[in-house]
């Protein structure tokens, strides 16, 4: 059963809707991490407000270093709020791994790499906006696990 953020109205938004979202909380200054965990607050127990506090640190690939993508990031975030039990037993643990590894292995396989300086390289697209494709796909690839793991 998927853990709803309470504070947020439950509906099922597309796919299309979902993207958009996540793209026009690019376009108001969240980072790519901020962008795609807050879209996908409505799936976890945890509020928006929190949310985008919890991720500010990982744009730009974890605080600027261009390391670990924050679409990636973000994306292992929602499904360790999703699949967790909220339990210090490994009664979840090791499902939400699997979830996040399938995440992040079809991350990488979509564009060759999870490293946001890599991304970031192979993108002929000025900034601000050369991150988008990244999170619309990475976004596109976050609720296809949730639902094949039916967390959302």
């Amino acid at each position: 059963m998927p853990h709803l953020n309470e504070t947020a109205e439950h509906t099922e938004p597309s796919a299309r809707a979902l993207m958009s979202e996540v793209l026009a909380r690019h376009e108001r200054r969240h980072n790519c991490a901020q962008s795609v965990a807050c879209a996908f607050a409505r799936f976890t127990p945890v509020d928006e407000d929190t949310l985008f506090r919890m991720m500010e640190g990982f744009g730009a690939g974890m605080g600027g270093n261009a390391e670990t993508c924050g679409v990636v990031s973000a994306g292992v975030a929602v499904i360790s709020a999703c699949a967790s039990d909220g339990s210090a037993q490994r009664t979840t643990k090791e499902h939400t791994y699997e979830v996040a590894k399938g995440f992040v292995e079809a991350f990488r396989a979509t564009h060759g790499t999870t490293c946001c300086r890599e991304l970031k390289d192979l993108s002929s697209v000025p900034a601000p906006h050369r991150c988008d494709a990244y999170m619309e796909s990475g976004a596109q690839l976050l609720l296809e696990t949730l639902q094949k793991h039916n967390l959302a």
